[in-house]
């Protein structure tokens, strides 16, 4: 009964962190949207979109990679490998955020003269 109650009660504060942050979302657009005009509230959303994609790719497969390396270092190292394989998925996280920057900071003109311009 112990584990249904936490359950519970995480699934609550994600429901309620999730409400929130899409309340803020919401403000936030409306905020932007009477600061910069129709225009460039359009700009901005086109912008989104790509920056979205960008978030979207250096997010890809982290949790099933951390799944998989948190349990071979379980596995081969017991409770001591939880250092070692924290410090493996913040270095693939780092790699996959540094490899999408380069890739929008790279492929940015290319963007800018085929969605907005």
């Amino acid at each position: 009964m112990s584990r249904l109650k936490l359950f519970l009660f995480n699934t609550v504060i994600l429901t309620l962190t999730s409400l929130f942050m899409s309340t803020v979302s919401f403000f936030f657009n409306v905020y932007v949207a009477n600061k910069i005009g129709s225009e460039g509230a359009g700009i901005f959303e086109l912008l989104m979109c790509i920056y979205s994609f960008a978030i979207t790719f250096a997010n890809s497969g982290i949790s099933l990679a951390a799944t998989r390396i948190v349990a071979e270092e379980l596995d081969m190292h017991g409770a001591n490998g939880l250092n070692i394989a924290m410090q493996k998925c913040i270095i693939y996280s780092l790699c996959f955020g540094i490899l999408a920057t380069i890739l929008l900071c790279v492929f940015s003109r290319i963007y800018f003269s085929n969605f907005i311009a």
